[in-house]
């Protein structure tokens, strides 16, 4: 008989013998419905490959209609009377092609892998374990579309986490770069195109411009000992405040770099923002609080500052941020918004108040000197300048640590205080001012 939705709908299943629960279809040879005892009902397809009987699963009846089952069955019946091909050994080897195919997990895995820099590394695998599902994980790297990278963006987005939105959107990025690389990742993959790159990019992050005034320095720098962060955190944020540097370079210091005869922190060309393209290190001079601070410190490892269960790394960067995050969201005394790098920003502007000279604050934070002669020809590291610097902001900080006033003489002693560092009066009237 010829197939029809009625007879389809009124099928039921005939009993045990497999011929009689089978309905078979007059119009296209070998095409029919399966009635199974739960009440279930397949289309399949009977038909002879290389003289063996072959039996395929077209679908669930409601899944496709009765006209795109038969539809399906004209199509494949085609391919065996005109290709010889066998469509169930066909459909196998595809199953087993994709069963060998690695997930987008894997290819994330591969990825941060690859990273040699071991906080960034840290930093990608942080962000994919919170910020991707379990489930988009398990899905085949190559069916990844745009819109899972849009709507697993967009999520982020509405948290109003725009940086990690925008860390996210590059880390995938290059993974999927990766995942198309060498012929073994090809064949592992099978990716045909990078979805990030079609994806909304983030909007660029605005440029900070969070400054600590005094007042929030001098809190910041008492409630460290009451918001029970490690010491090491406690010092760091303290060093952060004393010496105005990056944080991923007082959080990377080793012993090994530190001078305490010589008073500075050494930091050589492979840990510095601008190392790769100088070729230089960065002298750090250390005030007398930041030496008393570095001395305080046990010593556990080659690094100053341990990683917590491997004292033979280094704290990573988003440890401090925690840190500041916890603070800032003190439900009994909640501290405005500010992150580890803000601090860096507001020292300084600080020391461009006390009149220490742009080009020595450059040098004090290691800017990059964009100028010929500083380039290429000058090599004379200003420390004597720098150490007069980092000096004068230490006494301003005292007085705002002590919430002593900042008055006319104050300003004139500071002043006169970091231009010449080898006169001791001002320093003398700078101790008795505090006194006062």
């Amino acid at each position: 008989m010829r197939l029809t939705k009625r007879i389809l709908d009124a099928a039921t299943y005939q009993g045990t013998n497999n011929s009689r629960s089978v309905i078979w279809d007059d119009e296209v040879p070998g095409f029919g419905l399966r009635i199974f005892p739960s009440g279930k009902k397949a289309f399949l397809l009977s038909y002879r490959s290389q003289g063996r009987k072959r039996l395929m699963t077209l679908g669930a009846y409601g899944v496709l209609t009765l006209d795109q089952a038969r539809k399906t069955a004209r199509a494949e019946l085609a391919k065996v009377e005109t290709e010889g091909a066998d469509p169930v050994e066909a459909r196998r080897q595809k199953a087993e092609e994709v069963a060998s195919l690695a997930n987008f997990g894997d290819l994330l895995d591969d990825y941060a892998a690859t990273l040699m820099n071991l906080d960034t590394a840290a930093d990608a695998r942080q962000s994919f374990g919170k910020n991707i599902a379990t489930f988009l994980r398990g899905k085949l790297a190559r069916d990844i579309t745009v819109q899972d990278i849009e709507s697993l963006l967009s999520k982020v987005r509405e948290r109003g986490a725009l940086a990690v939105e925008s860390n996210l959107f590059r880390f995938l990025h290059a993974a999927f770069e990766i995942g198309m690389g060498t012929e073994d990742r090809r064949k592992r993959y099978r990716i045909n195109a990078n979805p990030v790159t079609l994806a909304r990019r983030p909007d660029p992050r605005p440029a900070g411009n969070r400054e600590l005034s005094a007042n929030e320095i001098r809190e910041l720098w008492q409630r460290l000992e009451t918001t029970g962060m490690s010491q090491e955190s406690i010092t760091a944020f303290r060093l952060l405040l004393l010496t105005g540097q990056r944080v991923e370079e007082i959080l990377g210091a080793r012993w090994s770099e530190i001078d305490l005869e010589r008073r500075v922190l050494d930091i050589p060309a492979d840990r510095l923002k601008t190392g790769n393209k100088t070729q230089r290190g960065h002298v750090v001079p250390l005030s007398e609080m930041a030496i008393a601070l570095f001395a305080a410190m046990p010593r556990v490892g080659p690094c100053v500052f341990p990683k917590r269960g491997d004292p033979q790394c280094p704290m990573p960067f988003r440890s401090l941020s925690q840190a500041a995050d916890r603070l800032c969201n003190d439900p009994q005394q909640p501290f405005t918004r500010f992150t580890p790098r803000d601090i860096r920003r507001s020292i300084k502007t600080r020391m461009s108040e006390i009149g220490i000279l742009k080009e020595i604050r450059d040098r004090i934070q290691n800017h990059a000197l964009h100028d010929v002669a500083s380039k290429h020809y000058d090599r004379f590291d200003f420390l004597p300048d720098k150490r007069a610097g980092l000096d004068g902001w230490q006494w301003e900080l005292r007085r705002i640590l002590a919430d002593a006033p900042l008055t006319e003489d104050w300003r004139k002693w500071l002043r006169r205080f970091v231009k010449e560092p080898d006169n001791d009066l001002p320093a003398r009237q700078l101790a008795r001012l505090l006194t006062l």
